[in-house]
């Protein structure tokens, strides 16, 4: 059951979820967000100009945290997670897609690991595969100078699991390149590990459909 709460002051966490015609299973991906042990948050959903159900379903829900941001057309994943950026007000950022759950101690967690851990920038976890004809675990290093020689062949963070210190990414100044269509996230941090270490949570805490 979902449960209502009001923030007083400013969120200590933005999640931003960024939608495109995702009404199947967006549903259940707000849920599994509003229904976070940890409740300081602010949740901005960035409607990428959507053409199906995504916009109605998401004004179904009364929750005082949600932020809507409606593209009135689709300009693609780096554009939109850029606006997240701008518009976020808190401490800390976690991304999630619009399609996967959260599992529910996912944000407390990380939120936990980053303040007792503030020389990271960002905070990634192991996710679960599911929903398709394979399903398996998918696992990374939590040692921050492995995640960056790893980034010379393939992604270390899983971004959809990912949680930022805003306090260091505004500090080191970078956002999305919006020339590129895919792997904007990998590219992003490769450029971050030349300024700021980033770790991982060896635990699941996200379902990925």
């Amino acid at each position: 059951m979902l449960q209502k709460v009001e923030i007083s002051g400013s969120p200590e966490l933005s999640v931003v979820m960024l939608v495109f015609n995702g009404e199947k299973y967006l549903r259940t991906a707000i849920e599994s967000v509003l229904n976070q042990t940890f409740k300081n948050f602010e949740f901005i959903i960035i409607n990428d100009g959507s053409t199906d159900q995504s916009l109605k379903i998401i004004s179904t829900f009364e929750d005082i945290r949600i932020r809507v941001v409606n593209n009135d057309r689709n300009i693609g994943i780096p554009r939109s997670r850029n606006i997240g950026l701008h518009v976020a007000r808190g401490r800390y950022l976690a991304w999630c897609d619009c399609d996967d759950i959260n599992l529910p101690a996912r944000f407390e967690k990380q939120i936990s690991f980053l303040k007792s851990n503030p020389q990271y920038a960002v905070c990634g976890t192991w996710l679960k595969r599911f929903g398709g004809a394979k399903e398996y675990m998918a696992t990374v290093s939590d040692d921050p100078e492995m995640i960056k020689a790893k980034l010379l062949f393939k992604t270390s963070i899983l971004n959809p699991t990912s949680m930022w210190d805003m306090k260091q990414i505004r500090e080191a100044g970078l956002f999305f390149d919006e020339s590129l269509p895919i792997s904007e996230d990998y590219d992003y941090y490769v450029r971050l590990s030349y300024v700021a270490p980033m770790s991982n949570i060896k635990e699941p805490l996200y379902l990925y459909r």
